[in-house]
């Protein structure tokens, strides 16, 4: 069973959102952890973000 060409051109579309969306979540959490690392202004902890933070760290 052959692949239409309009199916390969979904699948390619598909692939480049997914590669795009992954950049842009390495790109955003790398610039958080830089940021957390050399500046004075910290972000806030995951712990913090988390509802069940407390309960994991009693």
């Amino acid at each position: 069973m052959a692949i239409e060409k309009n199916d390969a051109k979904t699948t390619s579309t598909a692939k480049s959102v997914r590669l795009t969306i992954l950049m842009m979540v390495l790109a955003i959490s790398t610039g958080v952890g830089l940021l957390h690392q050399f500046s004075d202004l910290k972000p806030v902890s995951v712990d913090a973000l988390c509802p069940f933070g407390g309960i994991e760290s009693f």
